[in-house]
């Protein structure tokens, strides 16, 4: 016996087709890739011309088309069944319950965007159902329960949703994704639509790879479980170096890679004394905790 889970199955509601309701999807979710298709290369784009600093390297002449031309490329070849691959898609399957004649869909994605959007749509009504669980969810009786379980077993025998239509909202990389990463290099765009990763997170996010290399220069730890330390541990001496540094978020830097490095006066040594200094300061919090 097959036990389903559906946690993001949803019915149509009386006499909405696929078609039509497919196609008012589509409207509804475009914007919806547009914002996360932007802040993902947004963020690639930062982190690149960040790490570059941090290195002492030049920064990219274009970060933001060079992150979403290595994106794409990689995109190209990477297995689809793998998890990094367009984090961004969406996905729906959908069929007609031969019983009731109403149309149900599955929702494939983790993006709560997506879902947000998608219960928002008035024709769509939430019919998610999981075999194991500890109570019936409030407002739903048990004989609704047991109609979607009926439902999602006639729609998915053995657990599988080949038998339903596959719908794709788009492929990765396309058209309108490289006309979202054109506008977001307007000033007036980037300022009204998207929000930055904070000075905080790049500060973080560059401070542990620097104490994650550390640890395996100076420790002798494999770079997996350093990475896993330094991101789940403070590392003022590190980030409050790095923080105040940061070029300053701005369309231009994104286009051109404008402005320089305000790193030139940190050398290796430097950081490895940062290092250190936060080291000992997590191994004190350790030994506190009688880690």
């Amino acid at each position: 016996m097959t036990l389903l889970r559906v946690p993001h199955g949803y019915r149509l509601s009386p006499g909405t087709g696929p078609e039509e309701f497919l196609h008012r999807l589509a409207a509804v979710m475009n914007p919806v890739r547009d914002r996360l298709d932007a802040e993902q290369f947004i963020e690639l784009a930062v982190d690149s011309i960040d790490r570059a600093d941090v290195y002492g390297r030049p920064r990219p002449a274009a970060p933001l088309d060079d992150a979403c031309a290595a994106w794409a490329a990689e995109q190209e070849t990477m297995n689809r069944n793998l998890v990094w691959f367009d984090p961004n898609s969406l996905a729906v399957r959908i069929g007609r319950d031969p019983a009731t004649g109403r149309h149900l869909i599955i929702a494939a994605t983790d993006r709560r965007p997506y879902i947000d959007a998608l219960e928002a749509m008035p024709e769509v009504e939430n019919y998610r159902y999981q075999a194991i669980i500890e109570s019936i969810p409030d407002g739903i009786s048990d004989e609704e329960w047991q109609e979607r379980a009926d439902a999602w077993t006639r729609m998915l025998p053995g657990g599988s949703s080949e038998g339903m239509d596959l719908w794709n909202l788009r492929e990765p990389g396309d058209a309108r994704t490289r006309q979202v990463i054109a506008a977001v290099q307007s000033a007036e765009v980037l300022a009204s639509a998207y929000n930055p990763m904070t000075r905080e997170s790049r500060a973080h996010r560059r401070a542990a790879e620097k104490y994650a290399q550390y640890l395996c220069a100076e420790h002798g730890f494999d770079m997996m479980p350093a990475i896993m330390r330094a991101n789940r541990v403070p590392l003022p001496a590190l980030q409050g170096v790095i923080h105040y540094r940061l070029a300053a978020f701005s369309s231009e830097l994104l286009a051109t890679g404008s402005g320089a490095s305000a790193f030139t006066d940190l050398d290796e040594k430097s950081w490895a004394m940062l290092s250190a200094k936060d080291h000992e300061a997590v191994e004190e919090e350790r030994a506190r905790a009688g880690l």
